[in-house]
């Protein structure tokens, strides 16, 4: 039997200090001052599990979730209420990014499942770390300047956000038209909803002054530096123009200090993920799969009435 509360940084720093991690650290310290934390004390009121998450307009995000003792109905008790205190707030939906890699996976995925979770999407999560930057280096000077001669010759040409003009950047704003995907959300990232958005080191390429692909980049740490969309026009897909933005933005990380870059490509996204066979495999360390879990919370009698 367990007691869940909302509880604050220094019970999360003292009563908890024993499933503190370096990802938990991260989320209650750098990532964001909205996030908040769930505690579970046993009949000791001692911490024996903690839930954090974030909240971004009507939908709520499970950024970590642990355990100590593990399969003891913990993580369980936490997710449960934590799902009914969103139905009380207005919540319409919660995400959760469960990755294949961690150990606690197969755990996850059959709490998300038995919470009526459903899959929404896959992703594939590429990682890059500083000591292997040189492949990317070798690979440029052997192939990937020729190909960005080709496509400057071909009209494409490549600019920074910081340098784009405001016309260019509503245009990928625009997801009502049907030049990019419309799946893709780039508002939340280029205006800074979500993590830092990097200006200088994302980029755009234009043809006739039209924005035709691009590659939007965050840093949500010191040295930590995440690919969040990488796309491309419909009317260029398959004519490679995608390398053109990857490659300038990915020339540019190298110039600044940094441990790890992420790259995250949607598995429906095969155009993408054919870049990255061709590609990034000069420049990755590490590959993942993660799983978006959507839940969809329905209204109670009462949120029905009051609307």
């Amino acid at each position: 039997m367990v007691t869940v509360k909302y509880i604050g940084c220094l019970d999360y720093l003292i009563v908890f200090r024993g499933l503190r991690t370096p990802l938990s650290d991260f989320y209650v310290n750098t990532q964001s001052a909205d996030n908040r934390i769930l505690g579970a004390y046993n009949e000791k009121k001692e911490g024996v599990g903690i839930l954090i998450f974030g909240i971004e307009g009507e939908q709520a995000e499970i950024l970590y979730i642990g355990a100590n003792p593990k399969r003891q109905g913990t993580a369980s008790e936490l997710l449960h209420f934590f799902l009914d205190s969103m139905k009380e707030v207005g919540i319409k939906s919660v995400l959760w990014r469960i990755c294949q890699s961690n150990s606690s996976f197969q755990e996850m995925e059959a709490l998300a499942q038995k919470c009526d979770f459903h899959i929404k999407d896959t992703v594939k999560i590429f990682r890059s770390y500083k000591e292997d930057y040189s492949g990317w280096t070798e690979y440029m000077e052997r192939h990937g300047d020729r190909i960005d001669r080709y496509l400057r010759e071909e009209g494409f040409r490549p600019v920074s956000f910081a340098e784009a003009s405001e016309e260019a950047i509503a245009e990928i704003l625009d997801v009502s038209g049907d030049t990019f995907d419309d799946s893709l959300d780039p508002s939340r990232i280029i205006c800074g909803q979500k993590g830092k958005f990097c200006r200088e080191i994302s980029y755009m390429s234009l043809k006739d002054g039209h924005p035709v692909a691009y590659c939007l980049v965050t840093q949500p740490g010191t040295e930590q530096y995440v690919f969040e969309i990488i796309s491309t026009a419909k009317k260029y897909q398959k004519t490679g123009v995608i390398f053109q933005p990857f490659a300038m933005s990915v020339n540019e990380v190298g110039n600044y200090p940094y441990r790890q870059v992420g790259f995250a490509i949607y598995q429906k996204n095969k155009n993408a993920l054919a870049l990255s066979e061709r590609v990034m495999k000069a420049l990755i360390s590490s590959i993942d799969l993660q799983y978006n879990y959507v839940y969809s919370i329905k209204k109670t009698v009462n949120q029905e009435v009051n609307s």
